[in-house]
């Protein structure tokens, strides 16, 4: 509400400054990542503690586009002495599909093709966390199977249960259902999270804006799409 009525506090010191960015699609070459550089080269200005790719980084499975993405983010830091952030990414679909020439929509090879995603840009695994500013920040792929939303759900309760009074951020490609962005979304994310108020799910896919009131959304938690 303090975003839309302009009372923000600007005496307040923030927990920390992020930037995040999502749906990036590169394609194979270095010139696809002329987007990535110009809002890295931003966060570079705010000097942002931690820099987060929601998912969907390359528009396929491409290796040369992860190589050039990490080629142009490296130049970045490199410009900028002093300034160092931390970083994560989001694995989703389109990370996966055409791994290897696979066109199976289904994605079965996504937990082949996210180790080799993650390999080429140097980043965190499939699943992650990382303490930034005194608060969890957790991360998780898009394709989940039964036990991978075993694993989601213990680890936010954990997280919970570790950093009482803090905001656990969860940073998923694909928004809880009926949230932000009208009714799209995941349902089984959506009943995990109805049980943990102090969540803060940022989300990507719906390639919106966050100017709109209907990417940020709060009710048992609350969710944040980046468009």
């Amino acid at each position: 509400q303090e975003m839309y009525t302009n009372k923000v506090d600007t005496n307040r010191k923030p927990l920390f400054k992020a930037g995040l960015i999502t749906d990036t699609h590169v394609a194979k070459t270095k010139e696809s990542c002329r987007h990535v550089k110009a809002a890295w080269e931003l966060f570079a200005k705010a000097k942002v503690d931690l820099v987060a790719n929601i998912g969907d980084i390359a528009d396929h499975h491409y290796p040369s586009g992860y190589k050039a993405y990490r080629e142009t983010v490296d130049e970045v830091i490199s410009a900028n002495a002093g300034w160092n952030p931390k970083e994560l990414y989001v694995y989703a679909w389109h990370d996966a599909y055409d791994y290897n020439g696979d066109l199976n929509r289904s994605v079965p090879r996504a937990k082949e093709a996210f180790a080799d995603t993650r390999r080429y840009l140097r980043a965190n695994d499939t699943f992650a966390e990382i303490e930034v500013g005194d608060s969890p920040v957790l991360v998780f792929p898009q394709s989940l199977r039964a036990d991978g939303y075993a694993r989601y759900e213990r680890m936010v309760k954990s997280a919970v249960e570790r950093y009482p009074g803090r905001p656990v951020f969860v940073l998923d490609h694909v928004p809880p259902r009926g949230t932000v962005g009208g009714g799209s979304g995941d349902a089984e994310r959506r009943r995990i999270l109805n049980r943990y108020p102090s969540v803060i799910a940022i989300s990507g896919h719906i390639h919106g804006t966050i100017q709109s009131r209907r990417h940020i959304w709060q009710g048992e938690f609350t969710a944040v799409n980046c468009g």
